[in-house]
């Protein structure tokens, strides 16, 4: 199921997580008080240790309720770390295609990509122009834009929910809308910025299931590390190779057609009739 939300960390392991920590913190923190007191330790010492302890809690709500995102960080560094080439692989190919989607979907509306560039952590990100240009201070965003940038935005939200079910890259892309809509000029109400999700999500989709072969080829350039001109040039070989197919099939099925006997057209037919519902 579509979850915009989603994320790799059930709420109900986030609850589990904390709890065992403020449970932690209060043992620590009194056995941290008893130990140092029966050692004789400075009462300077014993008092510092003890609130150290006891503020971590403290700490972690301060922390996730101005930058949630930052108390992932140490864990995604740990999982990185401890994960083995299986994961890493899954990992990065997820990447490749929440990227691909939107260097394809930017590629087919006419918005200008400026580069595809690699980020610290190795993975590929397709830039495009439009999008880094509206978020400047002050930049407000014109009615005709809006939709285009919004299909955009939501395009690898919908390739990743897609291929595997639910999307975990999808808050900045989210934000990034939510950025859009509020800026553009004349505002959009309420009720037309859902419209204009809706729409954008299934343009989205729409675009990358009619331009399978270009987003495949483009999935597989990220994930070989090669840059913007590569990626486009892999995009319009396999839909050149996809047309000549279609081609081919088309002109088989024509022959086959032209062959047919009476009865065989009336059975294909029905048949035809029934797949779309009409019988």
């Amino acid at each position: 199921a579509l979850d915009p939300t989603a994320s790799e960390f059930a709420l109900e392991d986030i609850q589990d997580t904390f709890i065992k920590v403020v449970v932690g913190c209060t043992v620590g923190s009194i056995g941290w008080a008893v130990a140092s007191d029966a050692l004789g330790l400075d009462a300077g010492l014993r008092f510092a240790g003890t609130y150290l302890f006891a503020g971590i809690p403290i700490a972690i709500l301060a922390i996730g309720s101005t930058a949630p995102g930052l108390l992932f960080v140490p864990v995604e560094a740990l999982r990185a770390a401890a994960a083995d080439e299986e994961q890493r692989r899954t990992r990065a190919l997820r990447v490749c295609t929440h990227e691909a989607s939107h260097l394809l979907c930017a590629y087919v509306l006419g918005l200008p990509v400026q580069e595809v560039v690699v980020d610290a952590s190795g993975a590929p990100r397709v830039v495009v122009y439009d999008e880094e240009l509206v978020q400047q201070p002050g930049q407000l965003v014109g009615a005709e834009q809006v939709e285009k940038l919004a299909v955009v935005a939501m395009s690898g939200l919908m390739a990743e929910a897609d291929a595997y079910g639910k999307a975990l890259g999808a808050a900045e892309d989210l934000k990034l809308l939510n950025s859009i809509l509020l800026r553009c000029r004349p505002p959009i109400p309420a009720a037309k910025q859902q419209d204009t999700t809706r729409y954008a999500a299934l343009m989205a989709w729409t675009l990358i299931k009619r331009h399978e072969a270009a987003f495949n080829a483009i999935v597989s350039a990220l994930s070989e590390g090669k840059g913007l001109s590569e990626c486009l040039s892999a995009a319009e070989a396999a839909e050149a190779e996809a047309a000549a197919a279609s081609a081919v099939a088309a002109a088989a099925k024509a022959a086959a057609i032209a062959k047919e006997t009476p009865q065989e057209r009336a059975a294909r037919e029905r048949e035809e009739m029934a797949a779309r519902g009409r019988l």
